[in-house]
């Protein structure tokens, strides 16, 4: 039969370590019978190390049972419930009034007060940690079907901690997960801790300065809602973070509106994402959002990849393709709003991005226009192009920047719906991929086609 061995070292009292280190048995699944012996066991082994300072319980439950106890006396516990399910640690008794703790922590993630007194009034058990919480301390449950228990704990680590790890495994959340502090960090033990969402709401939120979310996958459901929303703030670091919707790469979407999106947001860096499988794959919504880094980002299999309304978005590195309708807009929403079409500015940089389309894509890759969208610029590589590489719909200042790299047969530039009178349009200091194979720059008839500045 598995046994399950826990192996301790403390430093306590002034005891060497050598002295302590003790490999113990606490228990196999299903047998009662052991965990009571090896429960006794334990209590001699650490009565006759430390004259009674501390023990070795199974199970929160054996730990509330305890009485007589003197601040200081420690406790090793292996679990919340069961072995195995990583809410176990390290405790120590305080005398003092803790119900304050208790009150704010009633998940028991840190402060386990006893049978006799549940409010801890009288006293309480404290975990002894460094760094991060743990969600699965607080009474998480990985798995499918567990969602209402796994949000809670989630929720309830996020309201004592500064820093919480989302533990490797199935996370399903069941209620929106909103950061409202500042300088909070959530993150996964690796990629492989999944936050999915199983209902119509927004699925993690930050809304405080200089938050960070790192190390996690975050998969969506059929509901319209965004996966991943920064609601203003500033400062705000994602990191090796994988969003996927729940589009299936055919037919039409049913599926979050936006995997990632941020308003009222500004200097934030974003790094080492994949984003597929909505509506909708980055859109800063506008509002005043924008100064914010993409390096080494990957949008691809969304409607459209990224929509960029605000000012000063960043493009570096990583890849935009396979969007099913556009692979990105700079400052083309809600045209028909006076605000959006005064205020905003759309001013976008792309560097060193790969581009490819479907085959049956026919309109442009990136679009740019209707809202005083000021630049756009360009240095990549594109591939597999019909509706062509760049269109400018805009009456106002936009330039493309030197150097994309197009294919033969396709249109570079289309630009559409300018003012004849107005050749400035696209600026004359700009450099052009011209590729003797294709159509090169098409510009509306009439139009006065400016010089081409030279290599």
């Amino acid at each position: 039969m598995k046994r399950y061995i826990l192996i301790i070292a403390i430093f306590f009292l002034g005891v060497e370590a050598s002295a302590v280190q003790q490999v113990i048995t606490v228990g196999t699944p299903n047998s009662p019978a052991s965990l009571s012996q090896n429960f006794t066991n334990a209590q001699k082994n650490f009565t006759e190390l430390f004259s009674g300072k501390s023990c070795q319980v199974n199970n929160y439950a054996q730990l509330r049972l305890l009485t007589t106890l003197s601040s200081g006396d420690i406790c090793i516990v292996a679990s919340r419930t069961s072995i195995g399910d990583g809410g176990g640690g390290v405790f120590y008794w305080d005398n003092s009034d803790r119900s304050s703790s208790v009150s704010a922590d009633p998940q028991s993630g840190l402060y386990v007060a006893p049978d006799s007194d549940q409010t801890g009034a009288n006293g309480a058990w404290v975990r002894q940690y460094s760094g991060a919480v743990n969600t699965l301390w607080f009474g998480g449950i990985l798995g499918a079907g567990n969602g209402p228990q796994n949000t809670q704990a989630i929720l309830a680590a996020m309201s004592l901690s500064d820093n919480v790890i989302i533990p490797d495994g199935y996370n399903e959340i069941v209620a929106p997960l909103i950061i409202t502090r500042n300088r909070q960090s959530i993150q996964g033990e690796s990629i492989e801790s999944w936050l999915v969402k199983a209902g119509n709401f927004n699925l993690l939120s930050l809304t405080g300065d200089r938050n960070e979310v790192r190390n996690l996958t975050l998969f969506g459901d059929s509901n319209s809602n965004k996966l991943l929303h920064v609601g203003g703030g500033k400062y705000f670091a994602i990191d090796n973070v994988h969003i996927s919707g729940a589009w299936s790469g055919a037919g039409a979407f049913t599926t979050d509106d936006t995997c990632l999106a941020y308003d009222n947001a500004v200097y934030g860096k974003l790094a080492n994402m994949h984003i597929y499988n909505c509506r909708t794959g980055v859109s800063d919504l506008g509002g005043g959002s924008g100064a914010t880094s993409f390096t080494n980002v990957s949008v691809y299999n969304n409607d459209t990849g990224v929509d960029f309304s605000g000012f000063s978005n960043f493009f570096t590195g990583g890849s935009i393709a396979h969007n099913k309708t556009t692979d990105a807009k700079v400052g083309t929403r809600r045209a028909t709003s006076s605000f959006y079409t005064t205020h905003l500015r759309g001013f976008a940089i792309f560097t060193n991005v790969h581009w490819e389309s479907d085959s049956g894509l026919a309109t442009p890759m990136i679009e740019v226009g209707d809202s005083q969208s000021e630049s756009i610029a360009a240095d990549v590589s594109a591939v597999k192009i019909n509706g062509g590489f760049l269109a400018l719909n805009s009456t106002t200042r936009n330039f493309i920047a030197y150097h994309a790299g197009m294919g033969a047969g396709i249109t570079d530039v289309s630009v559409n719906g300018a003012n004849a009178s107005n050749p400035g349009l696209i600026k004359t200091t700009t450099q052009y991929a011209l590729n003797p194979s294709t159509q090169g720059i098409l510009f509306p008839s009439g139009a006065t086609i400016p010089a081409i500045a030279g290599d």
